[in-house]
């Protein structure tokens, strides 16, 4: 479990800590290098709670997420509902959090090509899973399953825009 999904977090009332993952991760991907007020004035656009966070811990979380993204042993993980909560609410979780991420990732205007545009398109797969499925371990398998293509998704995602931006600064 990376560090970040350990920390404790004060977020408004009604304000998921998943979506809110979600839409920051997005923002990361697709505007790697922009400024804490930025990262928040898209915040705040998007999810209208969001202003209601502690501008301290709004940075700490931004922060925090970017640093997962980017750790070396491939610790990303997303916050999703916890495994003891049923399985119903952990897949209407990894939904909101893929929608969350599509959203920031359009937002921050990001743009791919290759096998990223792939794992772009399958994030927007797993924003629209829904339905009801039983509680059980093949669906706990698959439900696991999803969860790590969406971290390998999201990790292609990450380290194509971050590639991006580095041969930009090399090339100035």
């Amino acid at each position: 479990m990376s560090t970040f999904s350990e920390q404790l977090w004060y977020l408004p009332v009604g304000l998921s800590e998943s979506l809110l993952h979600g839409v920051v991760c997005g923002l990361l991907c697709g505007a790697p290098a922009q400024s804490m007020q930025a990262y928040r004035r898209a915040l705040t656009d998007l999810l209208e709670s969001a202003a209601e966070m502690d501008d301290a811990e709004l940075e700490r979380f931004v922060e925090l997420a970017a640093d997962d993204l980017a750790a070396p042993d491939i610790g990303f993980v997303p916050l999703l509902p916890d495994d003891d909560q049923p399985l119903a609410d952990r897949v209407a979780g990894i939904a909101q959090w893929s929608d969350g991420f599509l959203t920031g990732f359009e937002e921050a205007s990001g743009e791919l090509e290759g096998d990223a545009v792939d794992a772009l398109e399958d994030i927007a797969r797993i924003a629209d899973v829904g339905g009801e499925l039983e509680d059980d371990d093949d669906s706990e398998f698959d439900f696991f399953s999803v969860v790590e293509h969406l971290k390998v998704a999201v990790l292609l995602i990450h380290d194509t825009t971050h590639a991006e931006e580095e041969s930009d600064d090399e090339s100035e």
